[in-house]
Order: structure tokens, then C-alpha cells, then sequence
């Protein structure tokens, strides 16, 4: 092999190396920005899901947010959540205390009534 072999193949490898790194680099980087996308795009969907939903309102009427709600409650938490909305063996109650024609001073009626007290003691302090 003639030096000019070499150094071309010395060359090659370095630059194989350094794209070796840059992709880890790259890797390194993407992954959290696909995982923060991803979750991003679920909240967005659990949000456009639970607006219809007397729930959303539960959660104006105590004073909390629907996308802190959303953003503190994993997959599955969400999917009973919203099951258990739709499901309600208290809707009248419910309907009732939303539109102001019922005072609550228990929530305890609302299948959701425990999520949502969780949210508002880590909001309130």
C-alpha cells in the first residue's frame, strides 16, 4: 500500500468517526424531542377529548385548568377518567351543581371527585 493509500484510508476513517458521533449526537437528542412531541400530541387529543365533557366543566367550577388536569394524569388515569365520566350514575347531580341549581360542598358524588382533589392540593401548595 502506497502512503497516498493510507492517508486516503486514515482520512476516511476519521471522517466515518466523526459522523459516527455526529448521528450519536444526533440520536442523543431526538429521542427526548420525539418523546416530549409525543406527549405533547396525547395531551393535545386527552384535551380536544374531555372538552365536550361535563368534566372539563367539574373543572372550571373547582377553579382548575383542563390541560393541568390532562398534563398530571397518565394514560390510563385519563382513559378511566373519561370512562367514568361518560358512565356517571350521577349525571343530574352533576348537570345539576354545573349550572349552578345545586350547591356542592361534597364533590363525592363525581366519579372523578379523587383526581381532581389530588390536583388541587399539588396546585394549591
Amino acid at each position: 500500500m502506497s502512503a497516498a493509500e493510507i492517508r486516503l484510508l486514515v482520512t476516511d476513517l476519521i471522517v466515518l468517526a466523526m459522523m459516527m458521533g455526529l448521528l450519536q449526537v444526533v440520536f442523543m437528542y431526538a429521542v427526548p424531542v420525539h418523546r416530549a412531541l409525543w406527549r405533547f400530541a396525547d395531551i393535545r387529543r386527552a384535551i380536544r377529548e374531555i372538552t365536550p365533557m361535563p368534566l372539563r366543566r367539574m373543572l372550571e367550577t373547582r377553579g382548575l385548568s383542563l390541560r393541568a388536569y390532562v398534563s398530571n394524569l397518565g394514560f390510563m388515569e385519563r382513559h378511566v377518567a373519561t370512562t367514568a365520566c361518560r358512565n356517571c350514575d350521577s349525571k343530574a347531580r352533576c348537570e345539576a351543581v354545573l349550572q349552578g341549581y345545586a350547591r356542592a360542598d361534597d364533590y363525592g358524588f363525581c366519579a372523578n371527585n379523587k383526581s381532581i382533589q389530588r390536583l388541587s392540593e399539588a396546585t394549591a401548595g
